[in-house]
């Protein structure tokens, strides 16, 4: 019995060569597989665990429909457990060298044996995909790579509504894969054939993206805000200045040259060094046995089911500039962050473009420029952007592993155990790209490190009044994990000890949260006590706030009184405290709109409002500088801060 034409036919690539590809894509990726999970993978863990049905139903409120990969892939690994991280990129790493193997099966097919190879080999020394398997995440991209490449091999036997149900699998699994749906439309002509049933062909294709569109929220958001971002999170239309520099980008990824600064990745050294000696050991004798086919000569067709006539030379380039094109197109123009995998897709349109070129080259001469371009890809994969954080590398996922690993580890060593129902009041220092705050806060990482899913992490002002077991954590700008007790300001810590603010910041909050939930006093004690020991800038912050959550429980005279015992404030110290008040809001709006007042700010001077705006968008706060932008406006109508910050949208910057 014949296999199916979609998987690898033996007679297209003979012998053990066909794998060639598979095994340089693994011995590249293979670094990977030790990432821990991070930024994304958490958020998509945490949905899984709280809702059976999460990511496998359209949701309005997301901007991705991505059901596959996002629900039906996270809930495998959630069951999983520990094993998760490794099981993720493991099948990760199976997804990317079976995507190798489809490429270099399929370019065999429409060009000859030694030009699959060929296109295999350089699928698998691009710098842009073993970001793929570091990246549990990236199963989205892997995914639909996988179903498009089938979708590819089924249309060219022939099989026309299974390889529409593949094409339909790969839109589940990301978006841009709707930019293979032309080519599977018009492969016969594209390859210079007599239409195959286009009719047929293009209404199946037609129904899939009708109906996908139709039940997708965030392609209808998208289409109905004009393409313009904002209403679908980092996807719109974009600033015009950059989709040249972008574009620029991903085709100089595509060539496997680095577009940022960029040093030897020494973590790669042995995976580069095993790839390149495994392309120059059998790479010269596979492709001296595999005969070149001129593909300006078409041979007989063989019917639906046998192989199909080849293309011309200049068929074939166009194949590959309409597949690897578009994918790096629409980032280019929609997306707001730069990132190397986004070029993925595009990889295998670009080796079926440089493989015909190639296979006119010796054989030794052809191993040796794949070797040089795999270890060009090596060194591109050390690019570093750090402080860009609209840039994301390898070298940024491999960075923000290893910090989450650290807090990780970290924490446990801080507090062992945490019962379930617990809240951990967590304070996060700016970690940049690192992502800590997102993975803990967003993402809810504690669930899955301690095993237990009824685990809340929130910033120490979403206090709730008592009712659980709670954890005052701090983590510090060098990923530090310290507990504090918030009524002594005694903590526990590894290392040396921390800078004094980095126990009273989450104090502080803390207070506040207090406050918020009802508990007066014990916040003021809290707050009075933090000031006996205060330099006079922060004994005034601390009794201030200490006044506000007197104000809010309606004792004037109290709050009056701590007002007359601070020390009093410059007039930009005053609005940098109240600013920082407002920008860190309680569950308790009625606290929250007395947060200048004990900085003898008005909430209606112009002046004020003006520099906090400013503040704000500097520091990445923009619905706090909306919502004074909007105060702004109507105390100084036609102001052109306030109507420019309420147009401003920051996912175009």
């Amino acid at each position: 019995m014949r296999a199916p034409l979609w998987l690898p036919q033996p007679k297209s690539i003979p012998g053990p060569a066909v794998f060639l590809p598979a095994l340089v894509v693994a011995f590249l990726s293979a670094p990977g597989l030790s990432f821990d999970y991070f930024w994304d993978d958490f958020f998509f863990l945490t949905r899984a665990q709280g809702s059976p049905t999460a990511y496998l139903t359209p949701n309005a409120a997301e901007a991705f429909w991505r059901p596959i990969p996002q629900g039906l892939y996270f809930r495998l690994l959630l069951a999983l457990g520990p094993a998760g991280p490794l099981a993720g990129h493991l099948l990760n790493l199976l997804l990317l060298a079976a995507a190798a193997t489809l490429l270099a099966t399929l370019a065999a097919r429409l060009a000859g044996p030694r030009t699959g190879l060929l296109a295999g080999l350089v699928f698998a020394a691009s710098a842009a995909l073993p970001s793929l398997v570091a990246w549990t995440s990236a199963s989205q991209d892997l995914m639909a790579m996988v179903f498009v490449l089938i979708a590819f091999h089924l249309r060219e036997s022939g099989k026309i509504a299974a390889s529409a149900a593949l094409a339909a699998l790969a839109l589940l699994s990301k978006e841009t894969a709707a930019v293979a749906l032309p080519v599977l439309v018009g492969w016969d002509w594209l390859l210079g054939r007599t239409p195959s049933r286009l009719k047929r062909g293009a209404l199946l294709f037609g129904i899939v993206t009708a109906a996908w569109f139709a039940v997708h929220p965030g392609l209808r958001a998208l289409v109905h805000a004009g393409l313009q971002s904002g209403t679908t999170g980092y996807v719109g239309l974009e600033r015009p200045d950059r989709w040249w520099d972008y574009l620029f980008r991903y085709v100089a990824t595509l060539f496997n040259f680095p577009v940022n600064s960029v040093s030897w990745p020494a973590r790669l050294t042995v995976a580069g060094i095993a790839a390149g000696i495994a392309v120059l050991a059998i790479a010269p004798a596979a492709l001296e046995r595999l005969r070149p086919a001129d593909v300006r000569t078409p041979s007989g067709d063989l019917g639906p089911g046998q192989d199909r006539p080849r293309p011309t030379a200049r068929r074939l380039q166009i194949l590959g500039l309409l597949i690897a094109l578009p994918p790096i197109l629409l980032p280019s123009l929609l997306v707001r962050p730069w990132a190397t995998y986004f070029a993925a897709l595009a990889v295998p349109g670009f080796a079926i473009l440089a493989a015909p070129r190639l296979a006119r080259l010796t054989p030794r001469t052809a191993a040796i420029a794949m070797a040089a371009f795999l270890l060009l890809g090596v060194w591109a994969r050390g690019m570093d952007a750090r402080g860009n954080g609209r840039v994301l590398t390898e070298q940024r996922f491999a960075e923000a592993s290893l910090a989450t690993r650290t807090v990780r580890e970290r924490f446990r060593k801080i507090v062992p155990e945490i019962p379930a129902g617990a809240r951990v009041l967590l304070s996060v220092a700016g970690t940049g790209t690192l992502g800590i705050h997102q993975s803990l806060q967003d993402g809810q990482a504690l669930r899955h490190w301690y095993r237990e899913p009824t685990i809340a992490t929130v910033q120490p002002e979403w206090k709730r009044p008592p009712g659980a077991d709670e954890f005052l954590i701090r983590v510090t700008p060098d990923l530090q994990v310290i507990q504090i007790d918030p009524t002594t300001s005694r903590f526990r810590a590894e290392g040396d000890d921390p800078d004094r603010e980095e126990i009273a910041k989450p104090i502080r909050s803390y207070a506040r949260g207090l406050a918020a939930s009802g508990a007066t006093d014990p916040a003021v004690w809290i707050l009075e006590r933090m000031a006996t020991a205060d330099s006079a800038r922060l004994r005034s912050y601390d009794l201030r706030l200490a006044a506000l959550a007197l104000h809010a429980a309606h004792r004037d005279g109290e709050a009056a009184h701590l007002l007359r015992l601070a020390p009093p404030l410059q007039r930009w110290e005053a609005l940098d405290m109240a600013g920082k008040v407002y920008a860190e809001p309680t569950h308790d709006p009625a606290q929250d709109a007395l947060a200048f007042w004990p900085f003898g700010v008005s909430p209606d001077d112009p002046d004020a409002l003006r520099y906090l705006i400013g503040q704000y968008r500097i520091g990445g706060y923009h619905r706090q500088a909306r919502e004074l932008a909007r105060r702004l406006e109507r105390v100084a109508p036609g102001d052109s801060l306030a109507l420019a910050t309420i147009r401003f949208n920051p996912l175009r910057e």
